[in-house]
């Protein structure tokens, strides 16, 4: 599959108006920007609880990635393997999952062929997975812990709080990483991004008022960044900081930019609708109307070669996914 032209982007959703999930992938045909399948995660594909004994409750799916014939998704806890039987019909053969103790709410994930990396938000750290040996290293960029803290819904129940986002200890909401070609991470959090190199921490880009959800880094080392505040998609030269040029893709007021993954020289950037999250307290509204029923959102693909050119852009609606759900992740199948 790697060496053929890829026909079909996949894109991940998550219910807003959830508290704990729902999350599904959206196959778009890549010419129209139109969906043409999705997959909803059925509960045994998520990380069983051992103390409950079944899934855990929190089923969000966020970063995904792919390498030859595999998808990986995140799934809150857990980076689980997927096999591409067809990825017009989004035909998926799970595989091997990978976790660790300090694997929680997962965002941004990133692959290559040797090690699998992933933005652990609720630990504000990066961890690594080495693909042959599925041995994995962490590094932490917040409070170190051994704490295992992949349930952190019956951790706040414990505590006896509401919101399990109340049990975690976060401060710089790491969201997005990236592979340099030596083996650097890149990680992307919402105010700073970072280099992890061997022996330091190093500050790359830090935006006066910058939110940015997700990051892209291409073999030429430029890094494609999504800038909520102001609804822009940034490119870096990390070899050269002079090289900083941005373009407008959303209105911030009315879009919440997010995601971003690039085919074949063109990126491909997602933005939700912008509506405030329900996720810590759902409430759904039965008076909508029948055409506000599924979940919507827009894409735009820039052309890589020709960076501030016009843009095509797509406004998607997905009827199977609940109104309000925000894209976190798109690649190439």
């Amino acid at each position: 599959m790697a060496s053929q032209p890829e026909e079909t982007i996949v894109v991940s959703m998550l219910p807003r108006g959830e508290a704990y999930g729902g999350s599904l992938l959206v196959a778009l045909d890549r010419e129209k920007l139109e969906p043409i399948a999705t997959r909803e995660f059925p509960a045994e594909e998520y990380l069983e609880d051992p103390v409950l004994g079944e899934p855990g409750k929190i089923r969000h799916a966020r970063g995904i990635a792919t390498a030859d014939d595999k998808l990986y998704v995140a799934l809150f806890n857990q980076v689980c393997e997927y096999t591409v039987v067809d990825p017009r019909e989004l035909d998926l053969r799970p595989g091997r999952a990978f976790t660790h103790p300090r694997a929680c709410d997962l965002h941004g994930i990133s692959v290559d062929g040797s090690s699998l990396a992933a933005a652990s938000t609720g630990t504000d750290s990066v961890i690594t997975w080495d693909l042959e040996s599925e041995e994995a290293s962490v590094t932490s960029l917040g409070i170190e812990s051994e704490n295992d803290v992949r349930f952190p819904d019956r951790l706040a129940r414990d505590a006896g709080r509401e919101d399990w986002r109340e049990v975690l200890e976060v401060g710089r909401h790491v969201n997005g990483v990236s592979i340099r070609p030596d083996g650097t991470p890149v990680v992307c959090s919402l105010s700073e991004v970072l280099e992890l190199a061997a022996d330091e921490v190093r500050s790359l880009h830090l935006p006066e008022d910058g939110r940015m959800h997700d990051g892209y880094l291409s073999p030429s080392e430029t890094l494609l960044l999504t800038d909520a505040s102001c609804g822009l998609l940034v490119s870096l030269d990390l070899n050269n900081s002079d090289d900083r040029r941005s373009i407008p893709i959303a209105k911030p007021e009315e879009w919440f930019l997010r995601g971003i993954g690039v085919v074949d020289k063109t990126a491909y950037v997602l933005s939700s609708e912008a509506i405030p999250s329900r996720q810590r307290n759902p409430v759904r509204d039965p008076t909508s109307a029948p055409e506000a029923i599924g979940g919507s959102f827009r894409v735009a693909a820039v052309d890589l070669d020709h960076f501030g050119a016009p843009i095509d852009e797509k406004f998607v609606r997905v009827p199977e996914a609940p109104r309000g759900s925000v894209v976190y992740g798109v690649a190439g199948l």
